[in-house]
């Protein structure tokens, strides 16, 4: 019988129902069903003219020239196998991902966890782009493209997912607390605060003290803020040198 008229899935089912003397246990092991492991072996005996197995009520048993066919079928599909392992694996080329993350969600949330992705995904090349602005960002070449910004859906032009939302709570240091508690939110008033300014696309505008102090009860509070800032990492970077300073 030529090669190209080889009945290989009639082989396989065969071979599987012979090393298992079952057509069930063959058939989870193909992942089909018991009735096409048996259609294939009979589409098999019909080729041969010759009936492979002795059918019985209780499973199949293999007749001699089953059990001839099976040694020369199994050691084909080795010979297969083992010719297979042995053709080195082609590495799959490279997938680019450009990212444009503003400068502190970059500093103080995505690269802390960009070595664990980078080992995970080692055939994923990472490109980062640090950008505060909130305009499209001018990709080169191809790959995938995403942009992680602040703000609310839709944008025209882009598909956007919520990747989570925020809580927004003050924060000062622990020597602050001990020369001046705070106890109720009036107390922040007192205080010289620092806040950052963002822009959202579409003029949009971004939650600050004046916002805190209306959902902590106090819609007519005059916050002092003493310092404005366009990077969240500059105000920690300011309050923990003044903190240092003061210790």
């Amino acid at each position: 019988m030529k090669v190209e008229r080889l009945p290989l899935n009639a082989l396989r089912a065969f071979s599987e129902a012979a090393r298992t003397g079952s057509f069930k246990t063959a058939a989870q092991r193909l992942g089909v069903t018991p009735g096409a492991v048996s259609r294939q072996v009979k589409h098999l005996e019909h080729r041969l003219g010759i009936a492979l197995f002795e059918r019985q009520a209780n499973g199949v048993r293999l007749r001699e020239a089953g059990r001839l066919l099976a040694k020369d079928v199994d050691a084909g599909l080795a010979r297969i196998a083992e010719g297979i392992q042995q053709i080195p694996e082609r590495p799959r080329p490279a997938t680019t991902l450009r990212l444009s993350v503003s400068p502190s969600f970059s500093q103080l949330w995505l690269l802390p966890r960009l070595a664990d992705f980078q080992a995970r995904e080692e055939r994923v090349e990472i490109t980062l782009d640090a950008d505060q602005g909130l305009t499209e960002p001018a990709w080169r070449g191809g790959g995938a493209s995403l942009a992680l910004r602040y703000g609310r859906a839709p944008w025209p032009g882009v598909r956007s997912l919520e990747l989570f939302g925020e809580q927004l709570f003050p924060v000062c240091a622990p020597a602050l607390l001990e020369r001046a508690p705070i106890a109720v939110p009036a107390d922040l008033l007192d205080h010289d605060l620092l806040e950052v300014d963002w822009r959202l696309p579409g003029g949009g505008e971004v939650p600050g003290w004046r916002h805190w102090f209306t959902a902590a009860g106090l819609p007519m509070a005059r916050p002092t803020v003493r310092s404005h800032y366009s990077l969240y990492s500059l105000a920690l970077e300011v309050v923990s040198r003044t903190v240092c300073k003061r210790a």
